[in-house]
């Protein structure tokens, strides 16, 4: 089949815009502690909608408000700021409402495809484009005439769907990865919690005092920085008057680490050669542990060699355990257990921007195992680290596979007519 077959038509043509319910329709006032979800613009993620702290409706308004309601394949788009932020409506959020600062994209024609559109929407060509046409000098925004007049190009809807189900195939692999990924954390945070916070395997022993309450005998409490090589945090470039570019070394951002204790590889900055040298004091290595300490604070994630050679900013605090003493491992996972969370949060300075100091990193207690302990504990511990590390590196390289056929799929260069792909 040809690509001449192909049509294109505006985004109008195609599909229904509709914006999100006005101010005076919908209130903060007006959210329940349970309901009908409604989709705010900080609910857009990347590709899907993220399910955490979404406010919710009463039924009455859920009526009210019907005509901004959701289907399974709608598209949501952020209305202002990040205009080219979307997300696709899966069957899990079918019925959910949106809010005012979104719009809802809704395929009218049986000539489009709701997935071939989603996807149509990730190319980065289209997200440049939908920012070069956004309004606003110090808030970009679009509205219902702009997105209509988008022009959409396409091939008949046999292959709209081979396409769609292509990159589906490769997102829904990442998804399980991640999902497996999950689940690995919640057992290993289980393990630890049963052997280092309730101390399970050694109730028979005998127990002693600590500063942190009573502990098996032969165990101590030091502080982190007793542990570590160094607790260090990065500079950021521009303060020594370095650019960024383009590619190069990677440099890791606070935003560069997930909720999930992992890099986002996608908001990494890069810098050359001769920055990295000059930041060689930030340098991070293998099995430091990154925990950001400054504005959104707390996030945390063990390096593996996958992101190397990399450097970090000022907002990043660097903890390098001595390995000789005691295995990052079970610092890493005394912070997923939330073992330091409440002496951290009570030891954040809240300025202009809220900041932890190394100083306080360093002196927070550890309670460290008998080297028997430790041993067992590693057996355990290290197989599921290794299982997250690989699920982590496959995603990598099916999310590099997704972004380089996707450009290709959507113009035609490549075709995809395979009857089992549909």
């Amino acid at each position: 089949m040809s690509s001449s077959q192909w049509k294109t038509e505006k985004l109008g043509n195609i599909a229904h815009v509709q914006t999100g319910p006005f101010g005076s329709q919908l209130h903060n006032s007006d959210y329940v502690k349970s309901g009908t979800p409604i989709i705010t613009v900080e609910h857009l993620g990347n590709r899907k909608i993220a399910r955490s702290s979404v406010p919710f409706v009463c039924e009455a308004d859920r009526i009210r408000l019907n005509k901004y309601s959701l289907k399974t394949g709608d598209l949501v788009f952020s209305r202002v700021g990040s205009v080219d932020r979307s997300s696709y409506v899966s069957e899990d959020e079918n019925g959910w409402l949106f809010s005012g600062r979104c719009l809802r994209v809704r395929a009218s024609d049986n000539s489009i495809y709701p997935k071939y559109l989603y996807y149509y929407f990730c190319l980065e060509s289209m997200k440049e484009y939908i920012r070069s046409i956004a309004v606003g000098a110090t808030m970009p925004s679009i509205n219902t005439k702009i997105l209509s007049e988008v022009t959409i190009n396409y091939p008949p809807m046999r292959e709209q769907k081979a396409i769609a189900n292509t990159l589906s195939c490769l997102d829904d692999k990442v998804e399980l990865n991640n999902r497996i990924n999950q689940t690995l954390e919640e057992i290993a945070q289980a393990i630890f919690k049963n052997w280092f916070v309730d101390f399970e395997p050694f109730k028979d022993g005998e127990f002693e005092d600590s500063e942190l309450g009573r502990i098996p005998k032969g165990w101590r409490v030091e502080t982190l920085k007793s542990i570590c090589k160094t607790i260090t945090k990065g500079t950021t470039p521009t303060t020594l008057k370095k650019r960024f570019v383009d590619t190069g070394i990677n440099f890791v951002k606070a935003e560069s680490i997930t909720d999930n204790h992992s890099f986002d590889t996608k908001k990494f900055a890069y810098i050359d050669e001769d920055t990295d040298y000059i930041l060689k004091r930030s340098k991070i290595q293998e099995n430091d542990i990154l925990l950001t300490i400054a504005g959104t604070i707390g996030r945390f994630a063990m390096v593996t060699d996958n992101i190397l050679p990399a450097n970090t900013n000022q907002a990043i605090g660097i903890i390098r355990v001595e390995e000789k003493v005691i295995n990052p491992l079970y610092v890493l996972n005394s912070f997923m257990c939330n073992c330091h969370k409440d002496f951290l949060e009570s030891k954040v300075v809240h300025a202009v921007q809220a900041n932890l100091s190394l100083g306080i990193i360093g002196n927070l207690p550890m309670i460290i195992p008998s080297e028997k302990a430790l041993r067992e504990y590693y057996g355990l511990a290290t197989p599921i680290f290794e299982m997250k590390r690989q699920c982590i590196s496959e995603n990598e390289i099916l999310i590099t596979i997704r972004d380089a056929l996707l450009p290709k799929l959507m113009s035609g260069e490549i075709r995809v007519t395979n009857e089992e792909v549909l």
